[in-house]
């Protein structure tokens, strides 16, 4: 518990942000994109998470590193359908990033052309984020506990047979 404490601390100061970029995707190379840095969780626990988000917003589809879903409609993003494309990539110190493109029928997702949109899924991708952090931190703590309790049960069995041992010694 002490554990998840710290890290809940830890992610709270460790603000995640949506920060804008240029990327290249399998379908179109430097275009706009949306990049979010997750912290803690590793590439693998990051993509798993990435490919239900996905499935989340419509039919899922994957191919090498790069996750897609086509035709998405969000009440939210207007009446016309959109594809979206994301990938990971991590660096020399094992942090993982998300590299999110929104393509909305021409031009890519971009907070000066359109404002609104990229308002919605920015919150979407800070929520994919965090939720993805904690989940992270929520598992690890899980097996931590799980791992304390086991050693607790192990050594309170230890007990009890010296106990006995000694008890039987007397006798």
């Amino acid at each position: 518990i002490l554990l998840f404490l710290m890290f809940s601390v830890s992610v709270s100061a460790q603000t995640i942000k949506v920060k804008e970029n240029k990327a290249d995707f399998s379908v179109a190379q430097n275009v706009n994109a949306l990049l979010v840095d997750i912290p803690y969780a590793p590439y693998d626990y990051v993509d798993g998470k990435l490919k239900k988000f996905f499935k989340g917003i419509g039919k899922h589809k994957q191919s090498k590193n790069e996750h897609s879903a086509l035709m998405v409609e969000l009440k939210e993003m207007g009446d016309i359908p959109f594809n979206a494309y994301a990938y990971g990539l991590t660096d020399k110190d094992e942090s993982v990033s998300v590299v999110f493109g929104f393509d909305l029928g021409g031009a890519y997702l971009n907070s000066k052309d359109h404002p609104e949109k990229y308002k919605v899924i920015k919150e979407r991708i800070e929520k994919f984020a965090t939720n993805t952090v904690m989940n992270w931190i929520e598992d690890l703590v899980r097996t931590e506990k799980k791992v304390l309790n086991d050693e607790i049960t192990y050594l309170s069995n230890e007990k009890s047979h010296k106990i006995r041992f000694y008890t039987r010694l007397r006798i």
